[in-house]
């Protein structure tokens, strides 16, 4: 089928998708909230990998998070289940997350968040749950994808994989799949870096085409806006589009 009459056909079906059951998170980012059809749906799993050395630190990844996160209404809270406990919850202040609303647990063994991950979306007692997943495969992630979707919780695992461990399996039951890495931010005057950017590669969407996008921090005093469309990468080189399919 050619490239534009691919396009026009994930048009169509973004069109006739029903809406989701529980709502969307919006990310007030204009292009990418158009492309997912108004944000991302709640009460379903959504993947966040890195690329090279942000795939074992999670730091990009966590960034995004968090100035995503910060959209949620509400004051339920908001869960991070991981082995590796280096989130520094203050530091997430700045991107408008307010860190009262974080409860972080730490397991010994990826079965164990698992368990628990499945156990706080099935209570619906949560606004979020972020589950930090290495070896996670297709059967555990559609366990995850059920119980989010009983009380409309959303999901995120964060694929990390510390100490350069690589996933035995894809996380393929997922209704957005993501890549989150660092980008150069612009020059201000006097050559003084200009507000953190992220490059943000949506890999995989149900309702929607791959996408590229280009997004810095708002300066906000109140954070509400979190996100700002820098720039969108609408025709990516042939080897961006190899390795995002």
């Amino acid at each position: 089928m050619p490239p534009a009459s691919l396009r026009g056909l994930r048009a169509h079906l973004h069109a006739l998708a029903p809406p989701s059951r529980h709502g969307l998170l919006p990310l007030d980012a204009g292009a990418i909230d158009h492309a997912l059809g108004g944000g991302l749906p709640l009460g379903a799993l959504h993947t966040i990998e890195g690329a090279g050395i942000e795939a074992e630190t999670g730091a990009s990844q966590a960034w995004f998070l968090a100035m995503l996160l910060s959209r949620l209404p509400g004051t339920s809270p908001i869960f991070w289940v991981a082995q590796t406990a280096d989130l520094y919850p203050p530091g997430l202040v700045s991107l408008g997350f307010n860190p009262a609303r974080l409860i972080q647990i730490r397991t010994i063994s990826e079965n164990e968040t698992l368990a628990i991950t499945e156990t706080l979306l099935r209570s619906g007692a949560a606004a979020a749950v972020i589950a930090e997943l290495g070896r996670t495969g297709h059967l555990s992630g559609r366990r995850l994808h059920m119980a989010a979707l009983s009380h409309g919780t959303i999901c995120f695992a964060l694929r990390r994989f510390p100490y350069g461990r690589k996933p035995a399996e894809p996380l393929t039951a997922t209704v957005t799949n993501w890549r989150i890495t660092p980008a150069p931010s612009v020059l201000l005057p006097h050559r003084l870096p200009g507000p953190t950017r992220l490059r943000c590669d949506l890999l995989h969407a149900r309702t929607a085409p791959p996408g590229t996008w280009i997004l810095e921090q708002e300066d906000h005093p109140d954070a509400s806006h979190p996100f700002r469309v820098a720039a969108e990468l609408a025709h990516p080189p042939a080897a961006l589009r190899r390795l995002a399919s």
